[in-house]
């Protein structure tokens, strides 16, 4: 695989002259980079997938609401079927996960509770939605999602998360021929660096700079299809599933919790849409005393398949990222006085 990604390193010089024209043409306002009349904060990372901004916005969103802001999530809404401008929640009603993706219907599902307080829109024109935003709802904050390469609006603060089980080798080249979106020399544009340890213990060592904060995953538990923790799960035979960038990471996790024989892992495709026939399948590794654990992410594409909800017993692992709080509220409002 790797002798494969260096037949693509003269493509990723393309990229590289591609990228610093365009970052070229933003320093002389050729390319347009907009005001926003409310705080944003654009989370982000520097690699292709699983590094973590999910669990980053979601702890952001809960930071934030707990200071009595008015919090606007936008996002493009990977993988959604819609197109164009999506309002995913609009502080009352909730769209349904085609039109939003599954990441934005997790975050959702979470802060469906803040109602005329918390506001979801999904749209490749981070402009557009922003200023539709701002009209709309007169957010205090609007928080963008995977916005680090995206220039065309002006940000108060940058954050970066950056994956910290990564892959050295394909980590440290450009696209296609390597994971990075741009060189490394880009981290000096983040105002904050989280580095995310996931399921790891944090290293204390590597978080000293001023701008670099640690973070790792602590589970909250496992839940039903009510949202309600399931704690009567010892001595079960689990059935293991995910669509995630890193499913690997997942599946280490949950061995590691020992409460439950494992009987299967099964790892699909990053953002996968499940379909029947996987169903089918799911329910064909099914065996006496069997439950089926995934993530809070895949359980939600799951929801409109109710029978199997009601027929077995599939709970997902509930993950928060866990973090300095007080040392990235004291940067934010040294930057913004917030």
């Amino acid at each position: 695989m790797r002798y494969l990604r260096l037949i693509l390193l003269p493509f990723s010089l393309i990229y590289f002259i591609i990228i610093s024209l365009r970052k070229i043409l933003y320093k002389l306002d050729i390319l347009k980079s907009h005001e926003i009349q409310a705080l944003v904060i654009s989370v982000g990372n520097n690699t292709t997938g699983g590094t973590g901004k999910t669990p980053l916005c979601i702890f952001l969103i809960d930071l934030l609401l707990s200071l009595d802001k008015k919090i606007c999530l936008i996002s493009r809404g990977y993988k959604r079927s819609s197109k164009g401008l999506v309002v995913g929640f609009d502080g009352d009603n909730p769209d349904v996960i085609e039109n939003t993706g599954d990441e934005l219907m997790m975050i959702i599902n979470r802060f469906s509770s803040f109602t005329g307080r918390f506001f979801v829109l999904a749209d490749n024109n981070r402009v557009r939605a922003a200023n539709y935003a701002v009209k709309k709802f007169k957010p205090d904050i609007i928080i963008l999602d995977d916005a680090f390469q995206h220039l065309s609006i002006k940000r108060d603060i940058d954050i970066l998360i950056r994956d910290c089980d990564s892959d050295g080798f394909t980590d440290k080249l450009l696209l296609p021929a390597g994971n990075l979106r741009e060189p490394s020399s880009s981290f000096g544009r983040a105002d904050i660096i989280i580095n995310n340890f996931k399921f790891s213990d944090m290293n204390e060592a590597s978080g000293k700079n001023t701008i670099t904060v640690n973070s790792s995953y602590i589970s909250r538990g496992f839940y039903d299809k009510y949202n309600v923790q399931i704690s009567d799960i010892n001595n079960k035979n689990a059935i293991v599933f995910s669509g995630l960038a890193k499913n690997e990471s997942f599946f280490q996790f949950i061995r590691n919790i020992r409460k439950f024989k494992i009987i299967s892992e099964i790892g699909y495709s990053d953002h996968h849409d499940y379909r029947l026939n996987d169903i089918e399948d799911l329910i064909s590794y099914n065996e006496e005393n069997s439950i089926y654990i995934t993530t809070e992410k895949d359980f939600a594409k799951l929801r409109k398949y109710t029978d199997f909800l009601i027929n077995f017993e599939v709970y997902y692992l509930k993950i928060d990222l866990i973090t300095d709080k007080n040392r990235i509220l004291n940067i934010i409002n040294s930057i913004t006085n917030l």
